[in-house]
């Protein structure tokens, strides 16, 4: 764990911009930051007038994110719709190196601040070396992969601090609208088995840089409300 964290924050140089190449904005919106990898080429991202996020990913990976109002961040179901165009092919998310994946959502939680442990606020302190915004453990809904659907695996970069929840595997229809509604709250809970702490940031992101293939899709109405459970049948019934 030790000789990891030290390799993260010797990874010092990370760009993280809300405008150029790398990325669009049309609407009226300027919450959104693109944070890039040391070493890989960025996606390209462009948020459209009505909130639709259009991913671009060639051969490349990096993250959109933004940070939840203190109201959003006492939600714990989240909703939104995708569609791929154009997909990367399946690999093995549990495998660092080789798990491309054509599109994600991210929830990022608070570290807990004082009352979390000090490898918790180690390893929070090596990810802002690189760039990343102070977060504790990580869920990643995804769209890709050769795992099944519902099938949870951990996340081989954050390893134990991070939850990979497939969505939609690798030969999911392209072109066509899926809609999705998680509890993130519960979710948590089932991956690390203790009481979530307070989500805290949104990201998206796509990853095709291992195959060197390219990914397009987009994603739309993401939101995290106070929403019961009932909703789940939006995400089962299409």
């Amino acid at each position: 764990m030790f000789a990891k964290l030290t390799a993260l924050a010797a990874c010092t140089a990370i760009l993280v911009v809300s405008s150029g190449p790398a990325f669009a904005q049309s609407g009226p919106s300027q919450e959104w930051q693109v944070l890039e990898i040391p070493g890989k080429a960025p996606n390209t991202y462009t948020v459209q007038p009505d909130g639709v996020i259009a991913i671009e990913s060639r051969a490349a990976v990096s993250f959109l994110y933004k940070e939840l109002d203190v109201e959003d961040r006492q939600g714990r179901r989240l909703t939104w719709r995708w569609l791929v165009e154009r997909s990367v092919p399946a690999t093995d998310l549990g495998k660092r190196g080789a798990d491309d994946r054509d599109l994600a959502v991210h929830v990022w939680f608070s570290d807990g601040g004082e009352s979390a442990g000090w490898s918790r606020r180690l390893y929070a302190w090596a990810l802002g070396a690189i760039g990343f915004p102070p977060i504790g453990r990580t869920l990643t809904y995804v769209w890709g992969g050769d795992a099944r659907r519902g099938d949870r695996l951990a996340n081989p970069h954050p390893e134990t601090d991070g939850a990979i929840i497939v969505l939609r595997p690798s030969g999911t229809a392209e072109n066509r609208w899926f809609s999705e509604s998680v509890d993130v709250i519960a979710d948590y809970r089932r991956a690390f088995g203790e009481p979530a702490t307070e989500p805290k940031f949104i990201a998206v992101s796509s990853d095709s840089d291992d195959t060197g293939s390219v990914s397009l899709g987009r994603i739309a109405d993401l939101r995290l409300t106070a929403t019961t459970d009932r909703t789940q049948a939006l995400s089962d019934a299409r």
